[in-house]
C-alpha cells in the first residue's frame, strides 16, 4: 500500500522549534530572575531543559498536524502543475 507524502517532517521541525524556544526563553527568564534563582548558578543548563523538554511534544503536535496536509504529486513529465 502506497501512501502519498505529507508534511509531517515540516510540521515535527516547525513545532520543536517554536515550543522549544518558547520554553528556554520561560525557563531563561525564570532563571534570571532573583527570587527564582536563589543558588546564583548559570542559567545555561535551565534553558537547555526548558529547550528540550519544550521541543518534545510540539515535535509529536506539529508532525500530526503536518501529517493532515497533503503534497501534490509530481507531475509525470515533470513539469509544474
Amino acid at each position: 500500500m502506497k501512501h502519498s507524502p505529507t508534511y509531517w517532517r515540516e510540521g515535527a521541525l516547525i513545532g520543536g522549534l517554536s515550543t522549544g524556544l518558547l520554553l528556554a526563553s520561560v525557563a531563561n527568564g525564570f532563571c534570571n530572575d532573583s527570587d527564582s534563582n536563589t543558588s546564583g548558578r548559570g542559567c545555561l543548563l535551565p534553558t537547555l531543559e526548558g529547550l528540550v523538554i519544550g521541543a518534545i511534544p510540539g515535535v509529536v503536535i506539529g508532525a500530526i498536524i503536518g501529517s493532515g496536509f497533503h503534497r501534490k504529486a509530481p507531475a509525470a513529465d515533470g513539469q509544474p502543475p
